[in-house]
């Protein structure tokens, strides 16, 4: 393409042959311009005319391209162009579009100026491939002057400026803004697990504000009292519903105060509370008062033991102890009587055997022998309650045999007493002595029919159970295993705490005066264990009682299989 145009027309023509390469400066206290053209005069020239030119007190540093294949090596290798003055038509009509395309496209540089320049009118693109390419100016060499050359160089430049101090500030503001979110998701990694932690615990922990406002209740806390967080997070509401004073819970008043004590520090306070359920639990308490930084009160945590379960056990275990000792103690006393009525009812035997029944002493021995004979049914049961007594163990179908008993049973239940029995789907089978478990179901329906004056329901079922290690609470201490259950339920008077600690002792009774020997339920509990079984009793006054008796099952056919 001939060099006819307004810079070599101003500063006159250079030979061809005599051209030098254009000077190239590659500083970081200069801006750098690409000229690409297939032109060396072009290059020349261009040199010439920005040959003193400053921008802010930095030179340039011109960088040469003779083809589109250069300049795309040339902005690869210098990312940091700032001006890109690009010849239309080279190699090809399309070699300075591919230029623009690769290096806004591929390169994905939005900042570098790119102005367009060529030696033909008609050439110049359209306005819809300046705007996506997002070319920045575009000159005709004819009329591209010395003076014009330094203005675009000049706005260009100012123009990079902006851009590269635009992209800097994105670049800063994305970067702080992904180390926010870096932040963030750390805070919100270390809140879930501090949340998991938290609800992992077996512990209630809940943290109130000074205004009384709930600021923490954890899983421990909702699965205890039933209430979720919301229930509770008004001011009061804690105290109203889990701390209220309700006759055997402590009147809040002086529980608040305990525990909202400035310089105080609870260790191991037992505080029951009252659960959404309605049910009562006993917590052993421990709360501290929260400072901020300037030793200002914030707030109060506090944590809570969950020791329903092991007061239980602790009672039940007290309660295996008396029963073991008053055992003993009855076992002895009984084979020591046994023995006096056995001498009592021989020698009265050996005199009837002598004296005619017509004789009025004959009529008083017999009536000797006939109290013998009652003092010696009450040492067997005493010696069954001690588990001393001989049985004859045999397979019992459970469900058969409170079929058998309620047609029994039947004949003698009040008009007024509803009899219900609900066997098992299945058979459960048991290794007991026959006229045993008959004795222990007979008196636990008479007791059920004594606290029904007023009539109610006695209900009878069978079901088997399965006791695992974390069902010891409600095994009663029974090791893990498959068990068979006898329940007798009643919708009696029920029976407060204090009867159901003594319920299993000899010679206690609730009865009046000549209607009860007390010997009834201690006879079941000495029945019951002496199979290794286990007896749960549950009541409350006017709410009924309920027997649960646990036996090891017996797999039926398993047995067949070994007999044979």
């Amino acid at each position: 393409m001939p060099a006819n145009n307004s810079i070599l027309r101003s500063y006159g023509a250079v030979p061809y042959s005599h051209m030098k390469p254009p000077k190239t400066m590659d500083r970081l206290d200069t801006w750098k311009i690409l000229v690409v053209d297939d032109e060396p005069e072009v290059h020349h020239l261009t040199e010439i005319v920005l040959e003193e030119f400053q921008f802010e007190g930095r030179g340039l540093a011109l960088l040469a391209a003779y083809s589109g294949e250069e300049a795309k090596e040339m902005v690869r290798s210098h990312p940091d162009i700032a001006l890109i003055l690009l010849d239309v038509v080279m190699e090809t009509d399309e070699a300075g579009l591919d230029v623009v395309r690769y290096v806004r496209e591929s390169l994905k540089n939005h900042i570098v100026q790119i102005v367009l320049r060529t030696g033909q009118a008609g050439q110049a693109p359209h306005q819809e491939i300046i705007s996506q390419y997002e070319i920045n100016d575009y000159h005709s060499k004819v009329e591209l002057t010395a003076a014009r050359m330094i203005t675009i160089v000049t706005a260009s430049l100012r123009a990079y400026r902006l851009s590269l101090a635009l992209l800097k500030l994105n670049d800063a503001l994305r970067e702080e803004l992904d180390e926010r979110k870096r932040a963030q998701a750390e805070i919100h990694r270390l809140t879930q697990f501090q949340e998991s932690v938290i609800d992992s615990a077996d512990i209630w922990l809940h943290v109130m504000t000074e205004t009384g406002q709930m600021a923490l209740w954890n899983k421990a806390a909702m699965t205890i009292s039933g209430y979720m967080k919301a229930e509770v997070a008004d001011e009061g509401a804690l105290w109203r519903k889990i701390f209220r004073h309700d006759g055997h819970l402590p009147d809040q008043e002086s529980v608040w105060a305990e525990f909202s004590s400035h310089d105080h520090e609870l260790f191991d306070r037992e505080v029951p509370v009252l659960c959404k359920n309605g049910e009562v639990r006993a917590i052993i308490w421990n709360s501290r008062r929260l400072y901020d930084h300037s030793g200002d009160p914030m707030g109060m945590i506090f944590l809570g033991r969950d020791v329903t379960e092991q007061k239980m056990l602790e009672r039940q275990f007290r309660q295996a102890q008396k029963m073991e000792a008053v055992g003993r103690m009855a076992g002895g006393i009984a084979h020591d009587f046994n023995n006096l009525l056995t001498v009592i009812r021989g020698y009265c035997e050996l005199s009837l055997i002598r004296l005619n029944e017509q004789n009025s002493l004959y009529l008083k021995l017999k009536q000797i022998d006939r109290a013998a004979e009652k003092g010696e049914n009450l040492t067997r049961k005493l010696l069954s309650f001690s588990r001393n007594h001989v049985v004859t163990p045999s397979v019992i179908p459970l469900n058969k045999l409170i079929r058998e008993m309620a047609e029994m049973i039947g004949r003698l239940v009040p008009k007024n007493i509803e009899l219900v029995t609900r066997p098992a789907d299945a058979e459960v089978f048991i290794l007991a002595d026959p006229g045993q478990m008959e004795q222990v179901i007979m008196n636990l329906v008479i007791n059920a029919m004594d606290a029904m004056k007023e009539g109610g329901r006695l209900c009878m079922e069978t079901f088997s159970i399965t006791i695992n290690e974390e069902a010891g609470v409600h095994g009663n201490g029974l090791a893990p295993g498959e068990y068979a259950s006898l329940s007798i339920s009643d919708t009696g008077v029920g029976m407060d705490e204090k009867t159901l600690d003594r319920l299993f002792e000899p010679f206690f009774t609730t009865k009046e005066k000549g209607k009860g020997t007390g010997l009834g339920l201690s006879t079941v509990y000495g029945i019951v264990k002496q199979v290794n079984g286990a007896i749960k009793v549950t009541s409350e006054p006017f709410k009924g009682a309920r027997f649960d008796l646990y036996f090891p099952r017996i797999d039926i056919r398993r047995k067949i299989d070994e007999q044979f």
